[in-house]
């Protein structure tokens, strides 16, 4: 199995201005999910990322502008396809602009 490195960009949730029930709902659909990639042993790891963050350079460190990035994923698959066919029933996708970045993870020589 190889590993791909999933970046969460664009449909940003902010559960801070959601109702009780609606956070509720938020948290039960992640939770089986991610439950259901853990079952399967696709899931190595995975968090949600602050808003806020930084990009460096031989120039030092600089806020972050633009990249969007609110969550990361790192799952096990034979290949993109397997990855795709995990990523279509995430709950991220639900939201407005939500997309994913996908890489494979190259293995150390």
């Amino acid at each position: 199995m190889k590993q791909y490195l999933i970046l969460m960009r664009g449909g940003m949730v902010h559960t801070d201005q959601m109702t009780g029930d609606e956070k509720h709902k938020h948290l039960k659909e992640w939770g089986m999910y991610l439950s259901r990639l853990d079952a399967t042993g696709n899931l190595i790891a995975g968090f949600p990322l602050h808003q806020e963050g930084k990009t460096m350079d031989r120039n030092g460190l600089r806020d972050e502008k633009g990249l969007d990035i609110n969550a990361y994923m790192v799952l096990s698959a034979t290949g993109y396809d397997e990855v795709e066919n995990h990523l279509l029933s995430c709950p991220f996708l639900d939201h407005d602009k939500a997309n994913f970045i996908i890489k494979e993870v190259q293995p150390a020589p």
